[in-house]
């Protein structure tokens, strides 16, 4: 189907369902559908001469890349790669996650995670194991019927994530600010997609909280699950907890506990399972780097002052001084600011200097003292070494 069909479908969506149903007071703001080449830019107050159509076609620039709330032209505006979802009813429930976190911008919330904590998070199988007892915990209390089977279940949750919080305060604050901004945003767009999909959804959006593989090797991507279980979970202990979500510095987790109290909790004996994620946690970051690096292929070697400004932090791997970004990365290079939308490696070396490994599709030219390199365009420095396939520039 054209984009303009599905954009045309994405409007009659919009039109029949009120953002207000999902939210109260839900905030609304500019959004754009893009593919590789054009942008439809709606209601964005720079572009208002576009009558009778509700949408401004722009090109396609390096402002626009994956699914996020950017300020474009110092406005937040949700963005939607239209290429990643084959369905007009995901695009549309994805849609109103993003235009909730330009709601969240204008209602100036600040409770975000540290997402260098995140690409850094813990392998320890203590961790991993506790985190998927309590993860068991919110799977069952949003799958009994009874009204106290879910209080037991919930108790049990708020008492293992607060045992863990004791043993690995960082990590688990990290999670909590997680499931604080990203929670809210499935919950409504939990609530969009079951409106024009009236099947039961719910397994389909929390299907990781029992799958200990899954949540350990996909830490923030699980995030999202026990976000949207703690909302689903204060709807129905506090049906008013959204009243006053943008009025409290609490992350999610502390207002659920404000509902339900603490059991004991017996001690947990760690499985064979978290041992073997633990191990594997480590040898998939060592394995999807060493694919990029080890490959026989033209490669262009940058170092000097080099810093990360901007990255994509859902598709990201660290481990120890190297950085596999996977998606895009936006660099300073001295004073100039580059986007790279390709597979990148960044090594830290010293507080001066970084390096970077990008693959070329194309042979460089050379016109010292610049690179130019069709992918990212000129790179001024000095070529200290050049061989068949790999070109070292110092900038």
């Amino acid at each position: 189907m054209h984009i303009v069909e599905r954009i045309s479908t994405l409007e009659k969506y919009l039109k029949a369902f009120d953002l207000h149903d999902y939210w109260v007071g839900f905030k609304t703001i500019p959004f754009a559908i893009f593919n590789d080449k054009i942008v439809y830019l709606f209601n964005h107050p720079n572009y208002t001469d576009h009558n009778p159509k509700s949408y401004v076609v722009l090109d396609k620039t390096d402002d626009f890349n994956g699914c996020t709330l950017i300020l474009f032209e110092k406005i937040p505006t949700a963005i939607i790669d239209i290429s990643y979802y084959d369905t007009d009813e995901l695009l549309y429930s994805i849609l109103v996650h993003e235009l909730f976190h330009g709601s969240q911008y204008l209602n100036e919330e600040s409770r975000f995670a540290n997402e260098l904590v995140g690409a850094t998070y813990t392998n320890h199988p203590e961790n991993i194991e506790i985190r998927n007892q309590e993860r068991i915990a919110l799977w069952n209390a949003l799958n009994v019927q009874e009204i106290y089977e879910k209080e037991y279940y919930t108790q049990q949750f708020v008492s293992f994530r607060k045992n863990r919080q004791e043993k690995f305060p960082e990590y688990v604050a990290y999670e909590n600010l997680l499931e604080t901004i990203e929670g809210p945003a499935f919950y409504v767009e939990y609530q969009a997609y079951q409106n024009v999909m009236p099947d039961d959804i719910l397994s389909d959006f929390i299907h990781d909280l029992h799958d200990i593989e899954a949540s350990t090797l996909n830490i923030r991507q699980s995030c999202y699950s026990s976000g949207l279980a703690c909302c689903l979970l204060l709807d129905i202990f506090e049906p008013n907890w959204k009243k006053d979500f943008f009025r409290t510095s609490k992350p999610l987790f502390e207002i659920l506990l404000q509902y339900v109290s603490t059991i004991p909790v017996a001690s947990i004996e760690i499985s064979e399972k978290a041992f073997q994620l633990s191990k594997e946690m480590d040898i998939r970051k060592q394995k999807e780097i060493e694919n990029f690096t080890k490959k026989n292929v033209s490669k262009i070697v940058a170092i000097g002052s080099i810093q990360v400004v901007g990255f994509d932090p859902m598709n990201m791997v660290v481990m120890n001084e190297l950085t596999f970004h996977k998606t895009f990365v936006k660099l300073q290079v001295n004073n100039d600011v580059i986007t790279i939308n390709q597979p990148i490696v960044i090594k830290k070396v010293d507080e001066e200097n970084t390096i970077f490994y990008l693959e070329l599709a194309n042979q460089p030219a050379i016109d010292e003292p610049s690179i130019c390199i069709k992918e990212i365009g000129n790179l001024i420095g000095e070529l200290v070494s050049m061989t068949e396939k790999t070109f070292v520039l110092k900038v």
